[in-house]
């Protein structure tokens, strides 16, 4: 890809950003929502920089092939996580608009395991990208989108506490928030 497409690529993700985060906007939107969507924006920075092949010192690739491999453990745990988030908050949670605005708690599916498998995917993801490209810039994008999503996970628990009250609570105590190998042993241990 070449570096001007690049550059324009990475304004418009900005603008949509910056437009959907502007202070009229925040009103409508949940606080949670902000977070996420800035994350996503850098997680789409990470991947159009380093499709672009800068050769420059802050974007020059490690090129450790170990890191390449480990990344697509990475990106599938990621794609598996994100799938299967929106397969659940379709089918179970029954919203009234997008996937986020669900009427009801779920607690079925990836949500039995985890509490922000969206969230999770996506830093997975992101973290691919990162073992994949190896270059300094990108590690730092990345890192500050896996903050991100970090920041909205919490948020959305505080969100959620209000929507949903001590049923949520209660979930809460039961499935941690991105602990996968956790909450595959708490979900077994309930069922016996």
């Amino acid at each position: 890809m070449k570096p001007f497409i690049a550059y324009i690529i990475i304004c418009i993700i900005a603008i949509t950003i910056l437009v959907r985060c502007l202070p009229r906007g925040t009103k409508k939107r949940k606080r949670f929502e902000i977070f996420a969507e800035i994350g996503i924006g850098l997680f789409f920075y990470v991947i159009v920089i380093g499709l672009t092949n800068f050769n420059n010192f802050m974007l020059k690739g490690a090129g450790i092939v170990y890191l390449q491999y480990i990344s697509i453990i990475f990106f599938i745990a990621g794609i598996f996580l994100v799938v299967s988030s929106f397969i659940s908050l379709k089918r179970i949670g029954r919203p009234t608009s997008g996937l986020e605005n669900t009427t009801i708690m779920i607690h079925r599916g990836i949500f039995k395991i985890l509490r922000h498998p969206l969230y999770l995917g996506l830093s997975l993801s992101t973290i691919g990208f990162l073992f994949a490209y190896q270059a300094v810039a990108l590690v730092i994008i990345g890192v500050v989108a896996v903050i991100m999503f970090y920041i909205a996970s919490r948020v959305e628990d505080s969100y959620n506490v209000k929507k949903f009250g001590s049923e949520y609570i209660e979930y809460m105590k039961k499935v941690p928030m991105w602990n996968f190998f956790l909450g595959i042993f708490r979900s077994k241990k309930m069922r016996h």
